[in-house]
C-alpha cells in the first residue's frame, strides 16, 4: 500500500484539485433536483408557457394509448410532433414519461443535461492530456456557466448541446485510436449521440454542434481523407437514425410562418452590443443585461454574454505563456478565435457580418443570433482549461516568474475599471437612444472590478509560488457561477405543483374552444384557438374575427387573464353538415359575406343538392383520432373545426376517402346520403416514413459496429500497438503526460 508521504506532490495536488472541481460542480446542481423532494417543477418563462403543457399532454397521451403526434387543444389542433421540442420520439423522453409521474419526470428531464455536459466535457479534455484538475476545472467553466444556467429555461437545449463534449470525445478518438475496436466504438458513438441529438427536436443547436466538431475535425484530422469518411458515415447514420424527428420537423417547417422568414425575424434576439461589457463588468446593469427597446427584469437569457470571471484571467495568462504553449498552442489560437468569431455572430442585426449571415438557406429557418454565445463558451472552457493546467503545473513545482512578465494580468482589472466608467459618464451624460435606467451605480461598477481581479490575483499569486492557487481558482469559478447565474434563478424561479388548477385557470365554462395564448390552460383540458409554439402553423384566417371565431367553434374568451366571458357569435359545433359550398380563393374575405351556418368555402366546386343539411355527432374524440357519426338525405359536405393538414386520412364506412380543406383553415369531406361512420386520422407520411428511416439507421449503425469489431480482430499494426496520439501529446498516453513540463530556465528560476 503506497504511503501517504510516498506520494508525488503535483499527483496529490491534481487529485485535490479534480475532487474539489468535482463537488463545487456538485454544489451548483442541486438547486436544480431540489424539487423532486416535493413532487414540484420549476415553471419560469418557456418552462411554463410550452415545455410543462406539452410533456403534460405528452405523458397523458402514452399513459391512454393515444396519439401524442396531433395536440388538437393548440392552435385548433397542431402538429405537435414536428413542432419537436417536446422530443417525444426519444427513448429517454418516453422512459420517463410513461413511468414516473409527470413533476418527476419534467425535473428530471430539466437537471439530466448537466451532469451529462460535466462529465463528457471533463472526460474530453482528459482525453487530450490535460490534468485531471484542469479538465474538471474546464468541464465546470462550460457547464454552469451563466449562459448554461439562465438556459434551463429551454430544457431541450441544455439537452442537444450536453451532446457536444462527447462527440467532440469521439473525434478525437477517431483521430487517434489506442486500437481499431476504440475506433468502432468511437463511430458507433457518434453516430448514436447524432440520433440522440436529432430525436431531441432543436435543430438550431444541433446546427451548432456540427459547426464545432467539423472545425474541431479539421484541426485533429488534417488531411486524412479515411479518418474524414469514417466521421461522415458515422454522422450520416446518425441522422438517418433521427429520421422519425427530422422528416415531422422539416414537414411542420414547411407549413409553418418560419418557412418564410422576414430579415426582423432572422434579427429577433440578437445580441444587443451593450451586453458585451458584462464579459469585463459582472455586475453593470441592474436587470443583469441590456436592452434597447425595454426593461425586462427576468428571464434575460437571450441577452447572456457573460462567460465567466476567470476567462478574462485565463486569456491574459495564455498571453503571458504564450511562447510556452507548445503543442497546445494550435489549440489555443483556434479556440481564441472561435470565441471572437461567436461574439460577432451572436450579435446578430448589430452585426456588419449578419446580412452574409442571413443569406445562408439552412440559417434562415432560426433566429436568435445570441444562442451561438454557447460556442463561445465552449471555446473559453477550453482556453480556461488549458491556462489552469498550465498554471498548476507550474504551482506544483513552485515556478516562478518575473514580476514584470505579469503585466498582462492587470489588463482585464483595467479593461474593467475603463469600461465601468464609461458606463457611468453615459448614464450622467444620456446620449439619445441610452437607456441610462438600465445601467448600475458606482457600487456596482467597483464590485466588477474586484471580482474580476481576484483570478488574476490568484494566477499571479501562483506565478510567484503559491501551491494553493489552483484550488483557490476552482472556488472562486464555482462562487462566480453562484453569484451570477444560480442567485438570480432561485431568486425569481418558483415551483408549482403541475396538477394545481392554480397555473391553468379556470376552467371553461363549456367545451367550446377559447381565446388564450396560455398553454397552460390546455392541462386543463381547455381547448386554444391560438397557443404558444415554436413552429406557428401558417393560417389563412384572421383569428381576431368574431365570423371566423365562430367557426372556429370559439364561445369564450379570457384575453385579460379574468374571468372567462361569452363571445358575441355562438359558436358553431366542432362538426356539422352543411347542404351549400362555395368556392372561395380568398376564405378570410370571403366568411364575411357568407352564412357560416349553413355555407361553407372550398376550394374546388362540389355537386350538393338542396334540402335539409342532416345530423353530425362525434363519438369518439381522442388527439388525431375522430370518429363522426352522420345522418343526412343527400349528398352533403361535414365540416370539422378541426385544423387542416395533409396528414388527415378519412375513411367512410372502412373506405377511403378524400379529405377536404374547409374554411380555408379547417378539415371536411363529402359523405353520401344515408347513415355512415366516418373516421379522421392524423398519420403523415413525413412520421410514417422518418421512423422507418430510424429503424433502418439504426440496423446500419448496429451492422457497423460489428464489421468494426470483426476488424479489429486483426493483428494490431506496430504504431497502433505503440499507441497514435499525435502533436497534442507526442506520442504518449494521455494518462502518462503532464502538459506544459517546466523548461530547463524555468527550473533555475524556481525555488523548492
Amino acid at each position: 500500500m503506497l504511503r501517504v508521504d510516498a506520494v508525488n506532490p503535483s499527483d496529490r495536488g491534481e487529485r485535490i484539485g479534480a475532487v474539489a472541481a468535482c463537488a463545487a460542480a456538485l454544489a451548483l446542481f442541486l438547486p436544480f433536483v431540489w424539487p423532486l423532494a416535493s413532487g414540484r417543477v420549476f415553471q419560469g418563462d418557456d418552462l411554463g408557457r410550452f415545455h410543462l403543457p406539452t410533456r403534460h399532454f405528452y405523458a397523458q397521451c402514452l399513459a391512454n394509448g393515444d396519439d401524442y403526434r396531433w395536440h388538437p387543444g393548440l392552435f385548433c389542433g397542431v402538429y405537435l410532433h414536428g413542432e419537436g421540442q417536446a422530443g417525444m420520439d426519444h427513448p429517454l423522453h418516453r422512459l420517463l414519461f410513461a413511468t414516473l409521474p409527470l413533476a418527476a419526470a419534467f425535473q428530471i428531464e430539466l437537471a439530466i443535461g448537466y451532469p451529462l455536459m460535466f462529465a463528457g466535457m471533463g472526460l474530453w479534455l482528459r482525453r487530450l492530456g490535460l490534468r485531471s484538475d484542469a479538465s474538471f476545472f474546464g468541464a465546470m467553466v462550460f457547464t454552469f456557466s451563466a449562459f448554461m444556467f439562465l438556459r434551463y429555461v429551454h430544457m431541450n437545449a441544455i439537452e442537444v448541446t450536453a451532446h457536444l463534449p462527447w462527440l467532440l470525445l469521439g473525434i478525437e478518438i477517431l483521430a487517434r485510436p489506442r486500437s481499431d475496436r476504440e475506433a468502432a466504438w468511437a463511430g458507433c458513438g457518434i453516430a448514436i449521440l447524432t440520433a440522440s441529438q436529432g430525436l431531441l427536436g432543436y435543430p438550431q443547436y444541433l446546427g451548432f454542434c456540427v459547426v464545432v466538431e467539423v472545425l474541431y475535425a479539421t484541426l485533429r484530422f488534417r488531411w486524412s481523407a479515411g479518418t474524414w469518411l469514417r466521421w461522415a458515415i458515422a454522422k450520416g447514420l446518425g441522422l438517418l437514425a433521427a429520421g422519425a424527428q427530422i422528416l415531422p420537423h422539416a414537414d411542420a417547417l414547411a407549413g409553418s410562418m418560419r418557412a418564410t422568414p422576414t430579415r426582423a425575424f432572422l434579427g429577433m434576439n440578437s445580441l444587443q452590443p451593450m451586453n458585451l461589457a458584462r464579459i469585463v463588468v459582472p455586475f453593470a446593469f441592474r436587470q443583469g443585461h441590456y436592452r434597447a427597446d425595454a426593461v425586462a427584469a427576468w428571464p434575460f437569457h437571450e441577452n447572456v454574454a457573460y462567460l465567466g470571471a476567470v476567462v478574462p484571467a485565463s486569456l491574459a495568462w495564455l498571453w503571458i505563456r504564450r511562447r510556452d504553449l507548445g503543442r497546445w498552442r494550435p489549440m489555443t489560437i483556434g479556440a481564441a478565435g472561435l470565441l471572437a468569431a461567436s461574439l460577432a455572430l451572436a450579435m446578430g442585426s448589430y452585426s456588419p457580418l449578419f446580412r452574409f449571415y442571413a443569406a445562408i438557406p439552412a440559417a434562415r429557418i432560426v433566429r436568435a443570433p445570441s444562442r451561438y454565445v454557447v460556442v463561445a463558451q465552449m471555446a473559453a472552457a477550453v482556453l480556461c482549461a488549458v491556462a489552469f493546467a498550465d498554471l498548476a503545473n507550474m504551482a506544483s513545482r513552485r515556478i516562478r516568474l518575473p514580476r514584470r512578465s505579469l503585466r498582462p494580468l492587470l489588463a482585464p482589472i483595467a479593461a474593467s475599471v475603463a469600461v465601468g466608467a464609461a458606463l457611468l459618464l453615459a448614464r450622467d451624460l444620456r446620449p439619445a437612444g441610452f437607456r441610462a435606467d438600465q445601467i448600475g451605480v458606482a457600487r456596482d461598477m467597483a464590485a466588477s472590478a474586484i471580482w474580476l481581479a481576484l483570478p488574476c490575483l490568484v494566477m499571479a499569486l501562483s506565478a510567484r509560488g503559491w501551491r494553493a492557487a489552483p484550488l483557490a481558482l476552482i472556488l472562486l469559478a464555482a462562487a462566480d457561477s453562484a453569484v451570477v447565474a444560480v442567485a438570480p434563478i432561485l431568486r425569481h424561479e418558483r415551483t408549482v405543483d403541475p396538477a394545481d388548477p392554480a397555473i391553468t385557470g379556470p376552467a371553461a365554462p363549456s367545451s367550446s374552444r377559447v381565446i388564450s395564448r396560455v398553454n397552460e390552460a390546455a392541462i386543463g383540458g381547455t381547448r386554444l384557438v391560438e397557443g404558444y409554439v415554436a413552429m406557428t402553423p401558417r393560417r389563412h384566417l384572421d383569428y381576431t374575427k368574431p365570423r371566423v371565431l365562430q367557426v372556429a367553434s370559439a364561445g369564450w374568451d379570457r384575453a385579460d387573464g379574468g374571468a372567462w366571458r361569452a363571445l358575441s357569435l355562438a359558436p358553431l359545433p366542432r362538426a356539422r353538415l352543411v347542404a351549400h359550398a362555395a368556392v372561395s380563393r380568398d376564405p378570410g374575405s370571403d366568411l364575411e359575406r357568407i352564412d357560416v351556418g349553413t355555407t361553407a368555402l372550398v376550394d374546388a366546386p362540389l355537386d350538393l343538392p338542396a334540402g335539409p343539411a342532416g345530423e353530425a355527432t362525434i363519438v369518439r374524440d381522442r388527439p388525431g383520432d375522430l370518429v363522426i357519426q352522420t345522418k343526412a338525405g343527400a349528398r352533403r359536405l361535414l365540416a370539422v373545426s378541426e385544423s387542416f393538414h395533409p396528414g388527415w386520412g378519412v375513411e367512410i364506412d372502412g373506405q377511403p376517402a378524400i379529405p377536404l380543406r374547409v374554411n380555408g383553415d379547417f378539415l371536411g369531406c363529402v359523405i353520401e346520403a344515408g347513415r355512415h361512420d366516418v373516421r379522421l386520422r392524423f398519420d403523415p407520411s413525413s412520421s410514417r416514413v422518418g421512423r422507418r428511416l430510424t429503424m433502418i439507421g439504426l440496423a446500419a449503425i448496429g451492422l457497423q459496429l460489428i464489421g468494426g469489431l470483426w476488424r479489429s480482430r486483426r493483428p494490431a499494426r506496430e504504431h497502433e500497438r505503440s499507441g497514435r496520439w499525435g502533436s497534442l501529446t507526442s506520442g504518449r498516453r494521455c494518462d502518462e503526460i503532464r502538459p506544459f513540463p517546466p523548461d530547463r530556465g524555468d527550473e533555475r528560476q524556481g525555488s523548492t
